[in-house]
């Protein structure tokens, strides 16, 4: 039963962070996931070293890693959907200052 239980919540936990990676494609269904497979990855990573000693920095790389995943992912599908080609990273980097700009002056 506790295998069952196991199983069931790793379900879920992927269930809601494959729908926080799918986002963009509700704006286009057309768009290309690159990162959704590595989600399952690094789930299973978590759950084969979670009684291990390893399993503080596996997480703690597990989630920066997914986070990153994450916000590349949102990145890449609105610069597919806006501009129909892939952003280029070293462009966003340069950009997040304007960005930032930009929402301080929206939100006042």
């Amino acid at each position: 039963m506790k295998h069952l239980t196991v199983v069931l919540w790793a379900l879920l936990v992927t269930v809601i962070l494959e729908s926080l990676v799918s986002v963009p494609r509700y704006f286009d269904p057309e768009l290309p996931l690159s990162y959704s497979r590595d989600l399952l990855v690094l789930l299973g990573l978590l759950i084969v070293v979670a009684r291990t000693r390893l399993a503080r920095p596996v997480w703690f790389l597990a989630v920066a890693g997914w986070g990153l995943a994450l916000g590349f992912e949102w990145i890449r599908g609105v610069g597919t959907t806006a501009m129909s080609q892939q952003p280029l990273l070293y462009d966003a980097y340069f950009l997040v200052g304007h960005l930032y700009i930009l929402l301080r002056d929206l939100m006042g």
